[in-house]
């Protein structure tokens, strides 16, 4: 099935590249490791973040690294796991953040058949929110460097997030989850 980061990759890269990542994986990053940490912490959910301290250059760390990736763990450094814990800290001092991010079922998988083309989608809703009088509200919960709108608008549009918004939303309207529906980013900085 498609996914919409798969779909992005269709896009703006050659087909080889998805082929590339479907086979063998996206090599891990800090930058994406921290963002798996706050998602789970935040959210309340898998996989397991595992302080590592001290010098990963040093080759028992780096063992350790591997392993905890092997398992499907998240690694992070001592400031990263204290910036992490802060953040998911912080959205939960934040009653809109907080309702968006826990009013439904946290990391839900939704699979359907495109109607126009036959192509069978999946989208992993950060939250499947509960629907309110047939609304519902998609949120997305994203760790930038800058949540001014400026700024993040122009993340936004680098990571083609107009695109997984209509997909969502998509997935919403083909699997007939609710008669009205919005997305919107929950949008967190990474440093204080």
């Amino acid at each position: 099935s498609l996914s919409s980061t798969g779909a992005k990759w269709l896009t703006t890269d050659p087909p080889a590249k998805l082929r590339e990542i479907l086979d063998n994986g996206r090599p891990d990053t800090v930058a994406f490791d921290e963002g798996k940490a706050a998602h789970a912490l935040v959210l309340g959910t898998s996989p397991e973040l595992v302080e590592i301290p001290g010098s990963w250059v040093r080759k028992a760390n780096k063992e350790t690294v591997a392993e905890v990736r092997e398992r499907g763990g998240v690694p992070l450094h001592s400031d990263q796991w204290e910036r992490v814990h802060a953040m998911a800290d912080a959205v939960k001092r934040n009653d809109l953040a907080l309702a968006l991010l826990t009013s439904g079922t946290p990391e839900q998988s939704a699979f359907w058949q495109d109607e126009r083309t036959g192509v069978w989608c999946r989208a992993r809703f950060d939250v499947l929110p509960d629907v309110v009088a047939g609304r519902m509200i998609v949120p997305d919960y994203k760790t930038a460097a800058s949540a001014r709108p400026d700024k993040f608008a122009r993340s936004a549009a680098d990571y083609d997030y107009n695109q997984q918004a209509d997909f969502y939303l998509s997935a919403v309207r083909a699997l007939g989850l609710a008669s009205e529906a919005a997305f919107v980013f929950v949008v967190q900085e990474k440093s204080p």
